[in-house]
């Protein structure tokens, strides 16, 4: 017998993998609204998914074990970051920073990108970083103002 939170995680984990299936068959390209609505129902399986392991084991694993066990699934939420980072290529496209963070991680995807990357909205990174583009300059990168 599953208890109540193995029952969630199933459930939101089913329900994702059925609203994933059926935006991919249901959306076509250019139908915007759909494509968000698609998201918004699977946001909450989403997010059932990634926060219920942890209360699995924080709840039935002892004082002792909690912690190692804790450590083992980051590991194993990890490794799949790790692996798409080393053997997914990105390629490069026009994108729009909308605050400091966010232009200097699309500044970071554009130096790993085959091709190249135009970042609109740049001066968000010039904000919070001095002559960034100088710098990446200094050290290899091919860098251009508009």
């Amino acid at each position: 017998r599953l208890g109540s939170l193995e029952r969630t995680h199933a459930l939101g984990g089913g329900l994702l993998l059925g609203g994933c299936l059926m935006g991919a068959l249901a959306v076509k390209p250019g139908q915007h609204a759909a494509a968000v609505a698609v998201l918004a129902a699977t946001g909450v399986p989403w997010a059932v998914t990634q926060s219920v392991p942890y209360a699995i084991v924080a709840a039935r694993a002892g004082p002792d074990e909690r912690g190692q066990l804790l450590g083992l699934l980051n590991v194993f939420i990890v490794l799949p970051q790790l692996a798409d980072l080393f053997l997914v290529r990105l390629a490069g496209a026009p994108v729009r920073a909308h605050d400091i963070r966010a232009g200097a991680a699309l500044v970071i995807a554009g130096l790993a990108a085959e091709g190249e990357t135009v970042i609109a909205n740049a001066y968000h990174v010039d904000r919070g970083y001095e002559d960034l583009a100088g710098k990446l300059t200094s050290v290899g990168a091919q860098v251009t103002r508009a």
